[in-house]
């Protein structure tokens, strides 16, 4: 890059932290419990629990677990290493991946428009898709992962509309897809199945070209191998590398199965979810309208979006569609060469994009007023009730080892720093028997100081009373949760009605 293009993109950058700063769900302008205005938080408290348990010396896929990959874990072990006690560390170290994706996204939109000014405009223009409020609720593991998808997707476009391509370029951008094909596996593996469509374009400019095949591959699987080989390795030597595949590759795919089979997320999403549906339609409309201003290789970014929207159909979450922020660059593109060259062609396609832009905002007028604006009395009341069960456990132990006994990690350990007590500590949707009855076992063992549970799941908060656990009276019920702790009395298999005994002539010595 230049000097005029650090400059360019460096303005690009400070537009983005100011928008970030009061946008980003882990600013310190948001609570630990409910990002922004009332969504409590899911998938980011049980990902910082994951890290602190690697930063304390547990073991991965043994002592604790969650579908994810071990660098999402590395990164939140990090962020909890820069501050343990809140999400900054993670405001901290997504907004440098951001940067980076910026910085890629940059480079790509400069490939079309060829000026600095120009790529800093429209990079700007598109921060706003990065964080639509009704999919960017919280951070999720595709804000890790969006750094690959971008780096992969400016490749991608170097290959195809570069004229004079070298042997140093495609070893390159073939290393480099490698390399975030290996990042995205070690994140969230359904990213690397977003991010194939770039190597098949890059293959079909091969093929095209009349190139070798063999030498690109193995700059691939090099790079792929900077990045597993060595988490391979470590967990290997972890003793972990099998509980790994396990967790990872095999109970993974049977909890989505198992979601897929009590419940049409498709349907749900794209039947009873208007935003969802206009957001999907303008990533197309975004792919479709460069069919009016691409002079080569038209169908490139109608085949991209395309598939990015056909893979989050068949996960079907509305959350994934964070992944697509890269690809939203050719909204702005659409409107920049409809103002450039206005044939008929272009106007009509900006014309399209304006209506569905129209939509979109119509569905979201509620998200948006809701989400950045005021604060309902009774939220205040939650945060409160949940910040007083987290003094509750703090008061108690420090790194305690908590359980959400049929349940989701809120964070409600923050500040005790609390560590799982288990490998399944947390219950994911779709859960299989192995997860619940590690979670059985937990119970049963008393391996748990704390545990979190519903307060309509009868048959589980028996078995904690029958098992030496007590409710903690006096504490508010906090996402429909109570706290229960172990009693002092000896670590032995409980009946029911023996506890109450144990704990008397305990009294009486």
């Amino acid at each position: 890059m230049k000097r005029k293009d650090w400059l360019w993109f460096l303005l690009a950058a400070a537009a983005f932290v100011v928008f970030y700063y009061f946008v980003g769900e882990d600013s310190p302008l948001h609570d630990i419990f409910y990002s922004r205005d009332h969504v409590d938080r899911r998938d980011t408290p049980w990902f910082f629990t994951c890290g602190k348990a690697l930063m304390n010396g547990m073991i991965p896929y043994v002592e604790f677990a969650d579908s994810k990959g071990p660098l999402l874990w590395l990164v939140y072990g990090l962020a909890y290493l820069i501050s343990p006690h809140d999400y900054v560390g993670v405001f901290v170290l997504n907004g440098i991946g951001y940067l980076g994706t910026l910085l890629c996204m940059y480079l790509t939109v400069k490939m079309f428009v060829k000026k600095e000014w120009g790529a800093c405009l429209l990079v700007v223009l598109t921060i706003p898709f990065l964080f639509i409020p009704s999919m960017h609720y919280e951070t999720k593991s595709e804000d890790t992962a969006i750094i690959f998808v971008a780096l992969t997707f400016w490749q991608a476009v170097r290959i195809l509309f570069t004229e004079k391509l070298t042997d140093k370029d495609w070893r390159r951008a073939f290393f480099l897809w490698g390399l975030c094909f290996g990042g995205t596996l070690m994140i969230k593996y359904n990213s690397s199945l977003m991010i194939a469509v770039f190597l098949g374009v890059m293959l079909l400019r091969l093929w095209k070209d009349k190139l070798r095949f063999w030498p690109v591959f193995w700059s691939a699987v090099g790079g792929a191998a900077v990045i597993i080989v060595p988490i391979l390795i470590w967990l290997a030597c972890q003793g972990a590398l099998m509980a790994f595949i396990d967790d990872y590759f095999i109970q993974t795919p049977q909890t989505i199965a198992n979601l897929k089979s009590s419940r049409n997320y498709f349907l749900q999403m794209v039947k009873d979810r208007a935003d969802f549906r206009w957001i999907l339609l303008m990533i197309l409309a975004g792919g479709a309208a460069a069919f009016t201003w691409l002079k080569e290789w038209k169908w490139f970014p109608m085949v991209c979006t395309a598939w990015f929207v056909g893979m989050i159909l068949v996960f079907a979450r509305g959350y994934y569609i964070i992944i697509c922020g890269p690809l939203m660059v050719f909204i702005p593109l659409a409107f920049w060469f409809a103002v450039k060259e206005h044939t008929w062609p272009q106007l009509a396609a900006i014309a399209g994009i304006l209506v569905v832009f129209g939509l979109v905002g119509y569905e979201h007028r509620k998200w948006y007023t809701k989400e950045y604006f005021g604060t309902p009395k009774e939220l205040n009341t939650r945060r409160k009730n949940a910040h007083d069960v987290e003094d509750y456990i703090a008061s108690k132990a420090f790194k305690p080892k908590i359980l959400y006994y049929g349940c989701s990690d809120k964070a409600l350990g923050m500040k005790s720093e609390a560590l799982p007590a288990c490998r399944y500590w947390s219950l994911q949707g779709g859960c299989t028997g192995q997860m619940t009855g590690d979670q059985q076992a937990c119970v049963e063992q008393r391996r748990a100081d704390f545990v979190l549970v519903k307060t309509d799941a009868k048959v589980r908060r028996k078995r904690l009373t029958d098992h030496g656990y007590v409710q903690v009276k006096g504490l508010p019920t906090v996402f429909g949760y109570n706290l229960f702790e172990k009693r002092p009395v000896p670590d032995h298999a409980f009946k029911a009605g023996e506890q109450d005994a144990a704990v008397a002539r305990e009294g009486e010595n």
